[in-house]
């Protein structure tokens, strides 16, 4: 029997939980052409947000062409690897392509004129052509000989000596980058460019508030650091941490971690806070009336809220907001001890605890890994799992907030446990991923020279690479991946029955 007679025959048989009722899954796969087992999916392909849309590019020959949803696009000498890009709502494609000596954009599969490179100049091709939110603009760098241009719509911008990446606003009205000439440097914002600095953040870094209205940046001056908001140049610091600015989700303030004279000190709306020795970017809540920091003082660190200082202990990692904001979760450690902190009420103690991402979607479950001796448990709403030599990754909620996955290690073999129970063995995967109506549960086992998608329990093919989705569960639970095997390429869909 061929392979894809083999797969077609596949059909998987969902297990049952307290959460789902059974359904059956077959397999559809087509084979798209050869493809070396050496090749990085991740390169030569890309689905849309909702893995609806897939857009891949093989070599036949001397010339290579992009295939998306099936259509062939115009033949290249070469395609960038990692530029294929599909707009947010999945309805547009663009790409970076060579003929001879040119580089172009390809949009909707028309190309741009030609330039001796499309990506920053000291960059790679990965995104290098960008969707704004909407969907409706498309901004890249080009390079034409020494020097390096903003191209947004389709029009050309000034030529500078060197351009960052483009930074699209949330509200798709708004495109900003930073620029150089000789020595100096400024953020250009729709065309035009602001003040003058010697330097512009890490990785020319531009950030725009969530309503699209404002835009922030750190820029240097001689030997300072400065915030500047609308084109604003804030006080000068020794240093900000990260270079990092961060809005709040309702847009009305604005944060960052500075330190002068040796002290570390949280800078909200222009106005600092207290003193430390050492301070972590400031996270705000989702609604943005909540903001927290870690700060150190005197060997002690204690978790700051909305500016009131808690709880001291030796060490406290960095805080989560729950979804609906009103709730938040840490791990500290006093002593040789480690414990979670969840709404300023310790938890059990731990030689070791991991609190990451740890409140289900409707806020009301929190979940983390422990470490007592040797051994490892996942803790959820304080209440300790079975015991495992090695827990992988954080705990993983489902939409509905009522089923929970996680990978383990007992021995020398990888397990799943969903729900509690513990699937058949695996190998080290990449992480579980629940369907939206939280039903199924899906994870990639990885083997090392093969890999298969498990699904609900069920390994199917095995493949020497693959490439999932970024939306693992599409519409009516399709899910849809990309596997190399026996040298060619195949699109492979988990369909429901009828």
């Amino acid at each position: 029997m061929n392979r894809i007679a083999a797969c077609a025959a596949v059909v998987l048989s969902l297990l049952a939980t307290t959460s789902c009722r059974p359904a059956r899954y077959k397999v559809q796969e087509t084979r798209l052409g050869p493809c070396d087992k050496s090749v990085d999916l991740a390169y030569i392909a890309a689905f849309s947000r909702d893995s609806s849309h897939l857009a891949y590019f093989l070599r036949h020959g001397a010339k290579v062409r992009v295939v998306a949803d099936g259509r062939p696009d115009t033949e290249y000498d070469e395609i960038a690897e990692g530029s294929l890009t599909f707009s947010p709502d999945g309805g547009r494609l663009a790409y970076a392509a060579r003929t001879g000596s040119k580089w172009f954009a390809v949009v909707d599969g028309q190309t741009s004129v030609g330039y001796d490179k499309i990506g920053p100049r000291h960059g790679i091709h990965f995104f290098a052509v960008q969707f704004s939110p909407d969907g409706k603009r498309v901004a890249y760098v080009a390079q034409k000989g020494e020097k390096s241009l903003m191209v947004v719509d389709g029009q050309a911008g000034p030529e500078y000596d060197d351009v960052g990446y483009q930074q699209f606003s949330p509200d798709s009205n708004h495109v900003a980058y930073a620029a150089s000439k000789g020595q100096k440097w400024t953020v250009v914002e729709d065309g035009q460019p602001g003040a003058e600095y010697d330097g512009i953040g890490f990785g020319y870094m531009v950030t725009f508030s969530n309503d699209g209205k404002h835009l922030a940046y750190t820029a240097r001056k001689d030997k300072k650091v400065i915030a500047v908001v609308d084109g604003r140049p804030a006080v000068e610091y020794d240093e900000i941490l990260y270079d990092d600015l961060t809005f709040s989700p309702d847009s009305k303030h604005i944060t960052y971690a500075a330190k002068k004279d040796g002290k570390w000190f949280v800078v909200v709306d222009g106005q600092p806070g207290l003193e430390y020795d050492k301070v972590s970017v400031p996270v705000f809540s989702t609604d943005g009336k909540r903001m927290a920091y870690v700060a150190d003082k005197g060997g002690k660190s204690r978790l700051v809220m909305d500016g009131k200082p808690g709880a001291e202990y030796n060490h406290v990692d960095r805080p989560f907001f729950s979804p609906d904001g009103e709730r938040f979760a840490y791990a500290a450690t006093r002593g040789t001890k480690s414990f979670a902190v969840v709404d300023n009420r310790a938890d059990t103690e731990y030689d070791k605890v991991a609190v990451l991402a740890p409140f289900s979607p409707d806020s009301k479950h929190v979940a983390y890994v422990a470490k007592k001796g040797e051994k490892w448990t996942a803790v959820v709403d304080g209440i300790p799992s079975v015991e495992y030599d090695q827990i992988n990754f954080a705990p993983t909620f489902s939409p509905d907030s009522k089923r929970i996955a996680y990978e383990v290690k007992s021995g020398e073999k990888w397990f799943e446990v969903v729900d509690g129970k513990v699937s058949a063995e695996c190998s080290y995967d990449l992480g579980p991923a629940f369907s939206q109506d939280s039903r199924h549960i899906m994870y990639l086992d990885d083997k090392g020279a093969k890999c298969s998608l498990v699904l609900d329990g069920q390994p199917g093919a095995e493949y020497d690479k693959i490439l999932v989705a970024d939306c693992a569960f599409g519409r009516d639970d399709n899910v849809e991946f990309l596997g190399i095997s026996e040298n060619s390429l195949y699109r492979v869909k988990y369909i429901p029955a009828p």
